[in-house]
């Protein structure tokens, strides 16, 4: 797969947890705390993962949206979903381009903004999540706005998602209370060379001004494992960047107050306060684990499956299969895929995936920093919202038909 600039958006949608299997509590002092030039630095030996509680939400779903005849359950390209104080769950439905509201139990109830290029209109609806008093956001891909609306879904305003740096990158992200919004630069190169090592590019997480007037540099990063080679599009041939299989990237998070930035690399996931001073770094010197060939072999498989499922030409898929040939694989897989808030306000680090299928598996740090449990959910379901009594996520069936599905955690 070709890699090409894009924005990074990370979309905080929390709300609940998963259920336990217990294990023996983690002996007393396995988690060292320091202080290091008032930096609080909380530090995780190797192997402390098998000593954490368990949660586990591998039951039966407690809420199941879609793949039913009612009115509003035919979701396609769900791309997001939070459940608000009432108990209502909203659903970004990105096939019919609308935000839509059911109940608590999953009966739908009414639909927010449609398909267009006005005022709480979607070109592409990319995502959903909730600020304090249940307003809510969306992004539009196409238009890169953020749209707001109320509880009830009244349209308040819309506010742009990017802006263009002076090294030609776009930053674009989430928002804090106060306004300013989290995002990313990475800065454009043209692909010139059609071999070559692998390499990071260099990024850097931003703070986008509240009044619009420019972004202040958080961190430096490096960005997505990358190497050089040849990409086929529209019957031409060019050089540019592919993504390393299984490759580590920087992955940040925010509960609207701080700033979570995890790098993938042995400094650990930073912690910084909302005016960029950083407040806690959090290690684990568990190593990585290896990609054996079998991960690569299914690794394969299912980008050719996922190619095949797109709606495309034939001629187009047969260039998208001849991008796969000969793919390059990490040697060991990444720390962590993503960051996630949630609804306590407890951070949860999502392990890397051998497969894509494979049931998310998480540690949840408190606020403090130091692990409290490990974390099992359901195979195919990916979590938009997670807590410690509730995830509420998108499931596939075999069949590729979209949930929307909230599981209990039984701890």
């Amino acid at each position: 797969m070709s890699y090409r600039p894009f924005v990074t958006l990370c979309l905080v949608i929390l709300s609940s947890g998963c259920g336990q299997e217990r294990k023996s509590p983690a002996p007393v002092g396995m988690i060292a705390v320091r202080d290091s030039s008032g930096i609080q630095i909380v530090e995780h030996p190797a192997g402390f993962e098998d000593s954490l509680p368990v949660w586990n939400a591998r039951g039966e779903p407690v809420v199941d949206i879609g793949g039913g005849d009612d009115a509003g359950q035919d979701l396609h390209l769900v791309r997001g979903a939070v459940r608000l104080s009432d108990g209502r769950i909203v659903v970004a439905n990105s096939g019919s381009g609308e935000l839509r509201v059911f109940d608590g139990a999953g009966k739908y109830l009414n639909p927010i903004g449609r398909k267009g290029q006005g005022p709480g209109e979607f070109g592409s609806l990319g995502a959903v999540w909730s600020l304090p008093g249940d307003t809510l956001v969306a992004l539009d891909n196409q238009t890169s706005r953020f749209s707001l609306f109320t509880p009830s879904g009244e349209f308040v305003r819309g506010t742009s998602a990017i802006v263009h740096s002076e090294r030609g990158g776009v930053a674009a992200s989430l928002r804090l209370f106060d306004g300013r919004i989290v995002g990313t630069e990475t800065i454009y190169e043209d692909g010139k060379e059609t071999s070559g090592p692998v390499r990071r590019r260099s990024s850097a997480i931003v703070l986008l001004r509240a009044d619009g007037s420019g972004f202040d540099t958080l961190v430096t990063v490096p960005g997505s494992e990358v190497y050089p080679g040849i990409v086929r599009e529209g019957g031409h041939e060019y050089p540019n960047l592919k993504s390393l299989e299984f490759g580590r990237q920087t992955v940040f998070t925010t509960d609207g107050v701080r700033i979570y930035v995890g790098s993938n690399e042995p400094v650990g996931i930073r912690v910084f306060e909302a005016d960029g001073r950083l407040l806690r770094i959090i290690r684990n010197a568990t190593p990585a684990e290896p990609v054996t060939e079998e991960h690569r072999a299914q690794r394969a498989r299912e980008n050719l499956a996922r190619l095949d499922r797109q709606n495309a030409p034939e001629q187009v898929k047969a260039e998208w299969r001849k991008n796969q040939e000969k793919p390059r694989y990490a040697e060991v897989f990444p720390f962590y895929e993503r960051l996630l808030i949630a609804t306590d306000g407890s951070l949860w680090v999502e392990r890397a995936r051998r497969s894509e299928d494979e049931g998310r598996r998480y540690i949840v740090y408190d606020s403090t920093g130091k692990a409290i449990a490990a974390v099992r959910c359901p195979d195919r379901v990916r979590p938009y919202e997670v807590g410690p009594t509730e995830i509420l996520g998108l499931w596939r069936d075999p069949e590729e038909v979209n949930h929307v599905r909230a599981y209990k955690v039984k701890r």
